[in-house]
């Protein structure tokens, strides 16, 4: 058995507790290899959102919607997230 996931971390913790993540070639855009593709931003966002919550598994997210107006580049990334 391998210490290596089969799949690649889409992000690297640089610093979570203050929400700060490197993204990987994982988080590639098929249309732009400078950015990242929306699904794991949004997937990203909803990590922070749900340290939000005092108690996720009797509240959890049903759905969640996420508007990107311009591409999202390769690097560093910063969530926050308040109720």
């Amino acid at each position: 058995m391998s210490d290596t996931p089969d799949q690649p971390a889409y992000y690297l913790p640089v610093d979570p507790e203050a929400g700060l993540f490197d993204s990987t070639p994982a988080t590639e855009s098929p249309w732009d290899a400078a950015s990242q593709h929306g699904g794991p931003p949004a997937g990203l966002l909803l990590r922070a959102i749900d340290a939000t919550a005092a108690d996720p598994v009797a509240m959890p997210v049903a759905r969640l919607t996420v508007d990107m107006l311009a591409g999202i580049p390769q690097g560093r990334m910063r969530t926050e997230a308040r109720v």
